[in-house]
């Protein structure tokens, strides 16, 4: 009779045991979920901001914007936050909401991002993920005999109290300097490019396919747990 007591009492612990075991595991992964739903919300506040600024500047100025596009890439699939195209040529604009101190340089792999003094955590350099964009949206352009349009790229950050500790010079601005960067000479340029055609290329390659696009997210989703602490939000 005591070893039937000992036996049951064993098996209930061991039940507690896997029990504490899966509720961890639940919450975890719901924090994980939180996380990146932070993201993602953020991510897009970030994108329509400047989505609004580029409509305002491309009304004014005979150009075109393309916003949260899929490219083709190697088989996959690449998203570009904003395509701005105008008779300068083209601007390929990647978005971060990010808030805090942002430090990286061209080289560095890997930027920084510092909120209250405190190191958040580390994203893959924005510069080499536009590098991509602009190096996709080249070949799309040399593919239909357009290989004279210049493009050229631009990051935006767009948190609050965002300062980018940057190599001066390098091609990234907070979102209030993006009306005073879009004023620049060489963006008033007529290069002769033309506006209507280059738009309808971008789009006739644009990728619609959900299961490649979900394939994407997926992808993205998963590099972000690997970077960022599940209890721990970029805004």
């Amino acid at each position: 009779m005591k070893e039937l007591i000992i036996g049951c009492a064993a098996i209930v612990i061991l039940l507690f045991i896997i029990f504490g075991i899966a509720l961890r595991k639940v919450k975890r992964q719901a924090r994980h979920t939180v996380a990146e739903e932070g993201l993602r919300k953020g991510g897009m506040a970030g994108e329509d901001r400047v989505a609004e600024q580029l409509q305002i500047y491309a009304r004014a100025n005979g150009c075109k914007v393309i916003n949260r596009i899929y490219l083709p890439l190697y088989g996959s699939t690449t998203e570009i936050d904003h395509i701005l195209i105008g008779k300068f040529g083209v601007l390929v604009i990647e978005t971060k909401n990010m808030r805090g101190q942002i430090y990286g340089t061209a080289k560095d792999r890997e930027w920084i991002q510092m909120v209250n003094g405190k190191k958040k955590h580390q994203f893959y350099n924005p510069l080499y993920q536009n590098k991509t964009h602009i190096a996709t949206l080249r070949h799309l352009l040399v593919r239909e005999k357009m290989d004279k349009v210049h493009i050229e790229g631009l990051v935006v950050f767009c948190g609050r109290n965002v300062c980018a500790d940057v190599t001066r010079g390098m091609p990234v601005i907070p979102f209030r300097n993006l009306q005073g960067y879009l004023s620049r000479k060489r963006f008033q340029e007529d290069c002769g490019v033309d506006v209507a055609r280059v738009y309808r290329i971008i789009k006739k390659y644009e990728v619609t396919d959900r299961s490649l696009i979900d394939k994407h997210n997926a992808y993205v989703k998963k590099m972000a747990r690997k970077k960022q602490p599940a209890n721990k939000v970029s805004l």
